[in-house]
């Protein structure tokens, strides 16, 4: 086969600023205010009423003896799950185990939870001194003491005593943490109310640039891209997924869910999948209006495994919390190859999930197009540059490893902290520096 790489740039005559973007930013400002409002109250009512604090563990009980049951219920019933995989069996038992202690025990499970994230703390330590071992660059003495002190903060936190204050402090940080977030979104809600253009993100030879596979990578890297339709579930957002074969043809796709239901059956889902040489429009002809997309490169991809979770997204029924249309741009994408992605866990809205991602975000209407490198075993032209495919019921996808795990339950609610923490840690670091310009 042959080797023809064709690269195709932007037109001039869709060349727009961003001022779309921005519209469509200003017109759900209420979304993020009536998050910001709600999590206001929770944190409010989390102080004034003492036994709401229980309520919350009681909830976690529910919630983890719901988990285990499904992890059971999927283990047994479901044929595509090895029944050799007994850690699946003990993740389940093990989630309903601590559900229950939830319910008859809860002060314990407060002393557990600070056991975990103990534990955790100490897990973070050993990372940490991890990478210092195998950085190369200065002030690596800084990052060995960073680990060492992570390390003695949580085996100090494992001490009774403190253990048990630890416990109670994690409690009350939920509550602090609710009103701080609260005002964090009422106050992004309300700057959005008001948001000014920010103009054209670059010049169509600038994105021509950003948009390739850079030189300097290796010859095996190909893209992947992630849209988002900011106006989606009435302004939280909705996510679909692209991912770039090793011929230079593209397969795009989405879990739309128009109907807008909390749950609905595989067949009702509105799961549509494409393989296209121009994904940015064929994301708009099939998916919908798609505001932006984000690149994101993979130096050892994986399209064949991609495919294979795609099958498996199509033949899943749609729920709003773990099987919602970012579960599915994040199973097929991790499997791809992409290693760095954050977990749905983490940001359950779609546009939070989207901006979370750290890498530039390109508005549809300012760059339609991306370079294409196509290798073509003939020099005629195509015949066609969209497939939109029907997947037959017959043809059997592959799980994801990481969603054949038990334990889900307890996994999302520590992801839920560090998140939590993190943010803490933004917000203080962000303080910092507005005092020292001071």
């Amino acid at each position: 086969m042959e080797h023809h790489p064709q690269i195709e740039y932007y037109s001039q005559e869709r060349h727009t600023s961003a001022t779309t973007n921005d519209s469509i930013l200003t017109r759900f400002w209420w979304t993020e205010s009536l998050r910001g409002i709600v999590s206001l109250a929770f944190g409010a009512l989390y102080f004034a009423l003492y036994n709401f604090r229980f309520a919350i563990v009681y909830l976690l009980g529910a919630y983890l003896v719901l988990d285990g049951c499904i992890d059971l219920y999927r283990a047994i019933a479901n044929k595509r799950v090895p029944h050799h995989h007994l850690h699946i069996y003990l993740g389940g038992i093990v989630s309903i185990g601590i559900g229950v202690l939830c319910f008859l025990i809860p002060a314990v499970t407060l002393i557990g939870l600070g056991i975990l994230f103990a534990l955790r703390i100490i897990e973070r330590g050993f990372q940490v001194c991890g990478e210092a071992r195998r950085s190369q660059r200065s002030h690596v003495g800084l990052r060995w003491l960073y680990g060492i002190l992570l390390m003695l903060i949580g085996l100090v936190l494992l001490w009774p005593p403190v253990l048990v204050a630890f416990g109670r402090l994690l409690i009350l940080f939920i509550g602090v943490y609710a009103l701080c977030d609260g005002c964090y979104m009422l106050g992004r809600g309300l700057r959005l109310r008001h948001t000014a253009s920010r103009g054209a993100l670059a010049t169509p030879a600038q994105q021509a640039a950003r948009l390739d596979i850079p030189a300097d990578l290796p010859p095996t890297t190909r893209r992947a891209l992630i849209f988002v339709r900011r106006s989606g579930a009435s302004g939280l957002g909705h996510v679909g997924w692209a991912f770039e074969w090793r011929n230079g043809w593209f397969n795009v796709g989405a879990v739309e869910n128009r109907s807008g239901r909390t749950f609905s059956k595989a067949e009702a889902t509105d799961f549509w999948t494409a393989h296209t040489t121009d994904p940015v429009a064929t994301m708009q002809s099939v998916g919908g209006q798609y505001g932006e997309y984000k690149v994101l490169y993979v130096t050892q991809p994986h399209p064949k495994a991609a495919w294979r979770t795609v099958v498996w997204v199509s033949q899943r029924p749609y729920a709003v919390l773990r099987r919602n249309c970012v579960d599915a741009t994040y199973d097929v994408l991790r499997t791809y190859g992409i290693t760095n992605l954050p977990d749905p866990a983490t940001e359950y809205a779609p546009n939070d999930w989207y901006d979370s991602l750290a890498t530039p975000s390109y508005a549809i209407a300012t760059y339609p197009l991306i370079p294409l490198h196509l290798h073509k075993a003939s020099r005629r032209p195509l015949a066609t540059r969209e497939i939109v495919l029907t997947i037959p019921a017959r043809i059997i996808g592959t799980i994801p490893t990481w969603r054949e795990r038990g334990l889900r339950g307890l996994t999302e609610i520590t992801l839920a902290w560090d998140k939590m923490l993190d943010d803490v840690k933004s917000s203080v670091t962000s303080v910092g520096k507005v005092v020292a310009r001071c």
